[in-house]
């Protein structure tokens, strides 16, 4: 009797298994533009850790609009090239083909990881993450 019962019940329709989704495709982070890199940035030194107290400093790295920068004591002007950001002395423009070429083997690789974080990196260097400092985008007066 018991077996019976057995086969019965491994007779009847089992409840199908669910599918397993197929993995969802990683969204793709678009690619930088000048429109987007124009702004505060607030270098991240913590991994994990969102620190924008340097936003109000003028230790952060300022990507004007037109083509000027300034980080601490630095400054100068920028260019992107696709992914990768030329920062020079002078406009790219006045630079010299010899000047262009130095500037283009320094120019760093940015990654653009959400609409306000950053990563450049510099080949053989330790890639540095940014967050964008929250408007006003204006350092405070020294």
């Amino acid at each position: 009797m018991i077996t019976l019962a057995a086969l019965l019940l491994a007779a009847q329709p089992q409840p199908a298994k669910p599918r397993a989704r197929p993995a969802a495709a990683r969204p793709v982070a678009a690619k930088p533009d000048a429109e987007w890199l124009t702004g505060l940035w607030a270098e991240q030194t913590k991994p994990g850790v969102t620190n924008l107290d340097i936003c109000a400093t003028w230790d952060a790295l300022f990507y004007r609009g037109d083509n000027s920068f300034t980080h601490g004591e630095r400054e100068g002007y920028w260019q992107l090239q696709g992914t990768r950001i030329l920062e020079t002395d002078q406009p790219p423009a006045e630079l010299t083909a010899e000047e262009l070429a130095a500037a283009i083997k320094k120019a760093r690789l940015v990654t653009r990881l959400g609409p306000d974080r950053m990563r450049q990196s510099v080949p053989g260097s330790k890639p540095t993450t940014f967050a964008r400092c929250p408007k006003p985008e204006t350092p405070v007066a020294r």
